[in-house]
């Protein structure tokens, strides 16, 4: 499972992204460097779990792919 947070306000996601990481999936976040994505992807990076991929949206969309490729 690959859990991907773009944005948002709320914590779900970030408690979302800590259940996959918990069960052995890959977490990804977009870089929060414009202030319109600012929030959820800030509070995800500081929550409970290691993030395997922050980056642009670009980076996410290769990672996924590479992820699936590779079949993990």
């Amino acid at each position: 499972m690959i859990g991907v947070v773009l944005s948002g306000n709320l914590d779900d996601g970030s408690r979302g992204l800590a259940a996959i990481h918990q069960a052995g999936g890959i977490t990804m976040v977009v870089t929060p460097e414009p202030k319109s994505w600012r929030g959820m992807p800030e509070n995800a990076i500081a929550y409970d779990g290691p993030i395997n991929l922050i980056g642009s949206p670009d980076e996410i969309a290769a990672g996924i792919q590479g992820h699936c490729r590779a079949g993990r």
